[in-house]
């Protein structure tokens, strides 16, 4: 292992890469070296505690460049520090653990003169489209050389340090760059091996129904949303705009807070239709609220809080209306009421609150089931709710106003909007029990984030 380097690629990482990292400078490797690929500002602490590791290097980039440039600039820190040492790539998302690293060393019993593939017998995990293109991959592959290989694009790699150099003379791209890297081996003859590892369970990856339960990576979701959401919010905002108007707010006096409202995309039309004395947008994800803030740059009635509002409800004032689009069906049931509890409490008296939510009707799930398969599905916390469900929990602080079903979107959206009761009508005490928020899925970039849209 003292002629091994291990690098580790990292862009919003789990926490948990710092117990990989911890438990990989426990054996005699000859660096650690992870690099930070432009991950979020929020991130900083945790690649600081790598820093402080023993035998452990932190390489950073400014922007995110890419999983094969984050590799090509360990490569070359590699090959410009160290002599003669093979590199085994591995996931800051652990999708390969301490001791599958470990098995492929063992594997490896100083063969570093060739290239590894360590991949997992099951890949069930992957999309059918993923697991379609990767198996005509490997067919392609076998076409040109002769070789058969089970998984190409496999994150856990042994490379020789032959290898190396060819490696910085590919052009980086996500799509072809494991095809090309092998190909350079074949064409330096240098030999390809196969390492199949059986699949562990991984705490967190269970599924649900039809739904995979995992938290909804929202910093990824602001840094690029699909083409069709640009024609989905302009229906989505133009119903919530008619919607409330049935308030008769004064809005150019009114107070506006949306909860979830990084990057709204129902802001620019209530400040164009409406108007309103001040808008006040509370997210607990750092990306979101720069997006709102560069939206709003010329906007002095407007700003932004990041605040996690099932850990703190202190809320400074009163608004006359409270609104969230697609928030309150990223928690878990008691966290759900938890939260449209903090919308009624954020309004005064007579205020108003509005919420949107997706139903679970025939289309949706259908949609959301081929988009889950086809591995394009970003909102994997998210559950499908219904009026009743809202409307129970609503009715404890609120009485219905109003209430429409979006079927224009495919992905059904209902909504609500319930004028508060006066302090006396409501219940006097809210009880949820600490263990129905879990800690766990809210370090690092807080899952669910506080979104729009």
């Amino acid at each position: 292992m003292n002629s091994l380097i291990v690098l580790i690629p990292a862009y919003n990482p789990p926490k948990e890469l710092i117990s990989l990292c911890n438990d990989l400078s426990k054996h005699p490797f000859k660096r650690i070296v992870v690099v930070n690929d432009g991950s979020e500002k929020e991130y900083n602490d945790l690649f600081f505690q790598l820093e402080t590791m023993p035998n452990v290097k932190v390489l950073s980039h400014v922007i995110n460049q890419g999983k094969w440039d984050a590799i090509k600039t360990g490569i070359n820190y590699i090959l410009f520090n160290f002599e003669g040492c093979a590199v085994i790539t591995a996931e800051a998302t652990l999708k390969f653990d301490i001791d599958e690293i470990l098995a492929l060393c063992d594997y490896v019993s100083g063969n570093f003169d060739r290239v590894f593939l360590g991949s997992h017998y099951d890949r069930s995990e992957d999309s059918f489209l993923l697991r379609l293109w990767k198996r005509s991959e490997c067919f392609a592959f076998r076409l040109i050389t002769g070789k058969k290989l089970f998984d190409l694009r496999t994150n856990l790699k042994l490379l020789p340090a032959s290898l190396l150099e060819n490696i910085l003379l590919i052009k980086s791209s996500d799509i072809s760059f494991d095809f090309l890297l092998l190909l350079s081996a074949v064409n330096t003859n240098t030999k390809i091996k196969n390492f199949r590892i059986k699949k562990k369970d991984k705490k967190g990856q269970v599924r649900s129904g039809i739904f995979k339960r995992f938290s909804t990576d929202w910093s990824q979701y602001y840094k690029s949303t699909s083409p069709l959401s640009r024609v989905t919010r302009k229906i989505t905002t133009s119903l919530i705009i008619r919607s409330i108007r049935k308030t008769n707010l004064d809005f150019e006096n009114s107070d506006i807070a949306e909860f979830g409202g990084g990057n709204s995309c129902v802001y620019p039309k209530i400040k164009k239709k409406l108007g309103y004395n001040s808008y006040h947008v509370f997210d607990n994800n750092e990306r979101g609220l720069k997006l709102f803030a560069r939206k709003s740059l010329d906007d002095a009635r407007a700003s932004n809080f990041k605040k996690d509002l099932l850990l703190d409800d202190k809320i400074e004032r009163k608004y006359d209306i409270s609104i969230s689009i697609g928030l309150i069906e990223h928690f878990e049931k008691q966290q759900t009421k938890l939260m449209i509890k903090r919308h009624f409490d954020a309004v005064k008296d007579g205020g108003f609150v509005f919420v949107t939510f997706p139903k679970g009707t025939f289309i949706y799930r259908s949609i959301r089931f081929v988009a889950e398969q086809i591995g394009v599905w970003k909102f994997h916390d998210e559950r499908p709710m219904d009026f009743n469900e809202v409307i129970a929990i609503c009715s404890e602080y609120g009485e219905l106003f109003h209430k429409y079903t979006n079927h224009w979107i495919f992905l059904t959206q209902g909504a609500c909007l319930f004028k508060k009761k006066s302090l006396e009508d409501q219940p006097r005490t809210f009880v949820i029990p600490k263990n129905d928020i879990d800690e766990e899925s809210r370090k690092g970039d807080p899952s669910p984030s506080f979104h729009s849209g």
